[in-house]
């Protein structure tokens, strides 16, 4: 005996502690995973969960007639509850109602909910079947087709309390879709339908339905109507499937067509290059819009031998005296005049070259930092300058019927205009002469 207890508890020591140790190495306290000795740590499963977001509790209360299931007691807010049930003999299931801690519906469709912030309570109704049989009369609407399914029915008549469920069949499910069922019995009440069936009552039905016609939208592209005018056949801004769509883009002042982008759920409808286009409306909403180039014109600057400097910057800072600027672009002039001159006026003028004449237009302004928008027009900017004379240091000769300008030590100056006659103005303070054309 005393053998025997010494193996027993050497078999003891071999094989039981380490079976212990390794529980505790797999997580075995029911407190943390459960119960399940080899199932995942309790670290695993707070890692999955916000622990800083409320979860809510879904009570059932179990209806007469039949049993409501729900896929969780408990769930955060916004999570996917799942729900079914079980009928009892000669009762059939009518519907789920769900309603929060505020005694507020909860919609339900397709046999699921979206949890709310809020406790709920789920439970249904369950209508007792009668043995009293009635008809179901269908009033077929236009474009579509309605049939009607029922588990225990015996032929055409329907016991009351049995579930009846509808189908509804389009013809043309792009420009058609079913709406709602109609249910009336034959007294005038309106039966309730609740996820395309409804509880036989006590009395023959008509079922029909409400089919609509699909409307699509034809949105325009509001970004692009600043360059250019978009006009729909009919000014259509909802259209049929099928309907015939005809569209025109005609660019404005600075712009030119490239192509359209007309689109739809399905891809590219149209990406032509021509101003006009048409297209028949599928089945979703279009979009229609353009890519529009900008235009660009040329900017040439007049030289001027009285100056040092004279050009023009683009947007970017570029030195331009001749060349190009886009339409609407900022363009700044500048000018650095000769010594004894200053700018009195720049003259910004649009213009085309077209069968060997100049085309004129109104003047561009400037602002007082010399300024413009690139006009829709090529430009020749030009500059008037004012002599500014030294009363001491200059010396004013008339030769052959023109004035010349000399510096005391002999140099001669050039002057803005030398075909006009001038007038001298002598001011009555200051050492200045301004010289007049």
């Amino acid at each position: 005996m005393i053998k025997r207890k010494r193996l027993l508890v050497f078999i003891t020591t071999i094989f039981i502690l380490p079976l212990v140790f390794m529980l505790s190495a797999c997580g075995g306290d029911k407190k943390n995973n459960g119960g399940y000795p080899f199932g995942p740590s309790s670290e695993n499963q707070s890692s999955q969960v916000d622990p800083q977001k409320d979860s809510y509790n879904i009570a059932v209360q179990q209806p007469i007639g039949g049993r409501i299931n729900v896929s969780k007691t408990k769930a955060f807010e916004g999570e996917e509850i799942e729900l079914s049930y079980q009928e009892n003999n000669k009762y059939s299931f009518a519907r789920f109602i769900v309603k929060d801690s505020s005694n507020n519906d909860i919609q339900v469709s397709n046999n699921r909910f979206v949890m709310p912030a809020s406790n709920v309570t789920v439970t249904g109704e369950f209508s007792q079947i009668s043995d009293e049989v009635y008809l179901i009369e269908i009033e077929q609407p236009n474009n579509a087709f309605i049939y009607y399914e029922v588990k225990e029915a015996q032929g055409d008549a329907i016991n009351a309390g049995l579930r009846v469920t509808l189908y509804c069949m389009v013809y043309e499910d792009e420009a058609y879709k079913l709406n709602h069922y109609i249910v009336t019995g034959e007294n005038g009440q309106n039966i309730t339908v609740n996820d395309s069936s409804f509880i036989m009552p006590e009395q023959n039905v008509i079922v029909s339905a409400q089919i609509d016609e699909i409307l699509y939208n034809i949105t325009i592209d509001q970004d692009i109507l600043d360059k250019c005018e978009i006009t729909v056949n009919g000014n259509k801004e909802i259209a049929h499937y099928g309907d015939y769509i005809y569209v025109t883009c005609t660019p404005k002042e600075g712009y030119t067509f490239n192509r359209w982008n007309i689109r739809d759920n399905s891809g590219t409808i149209s990406s032509s290059n021509k101003t006009s286009v048409s297209f028949y409306v599928r089945n979703s909403d279009v979009t229609i819009s353009a890519v529009l180039n900008t235009n660009y014109y040329s900017v040439d600057v007049i030289s001027n031998s009285c100056v040092n400097d004279f050009y023009v910057l683009n947007s970017n800072g570029t030195k331009i005296t001749s060349g190009s600027c886009s339409f609407g672009e900022e363009v700044t002039i500048v000018c650095v005049p000769k010594k004894n001159y200053q700018v009195s006026k720049f003259t910004v003028l649009p213009w085309e070259y077209i069968s060997w004449n100049y085309k004129y237009y109104d003047e561009v302004e400037y602002d007082e930092n010399y300024k413009f928008k690139m006009p829709a027009h090529n430009v020749k900017i030009s500059v008037d300058l004012d002599l500014i004379l030294d009363n001491e240091n200059i010396a004013i000769t008339v030769r052959n019927g023109k004035l010349f300008f000399e510096t005391k030590d002999g140099v001669e100056l050039e002057t803005p205009v030398t075909d006009s006659p001038y007038t001298v103005v002598e001011p009555v303070s200051g050492s200045h002469i301004v010289v007049f054309a």
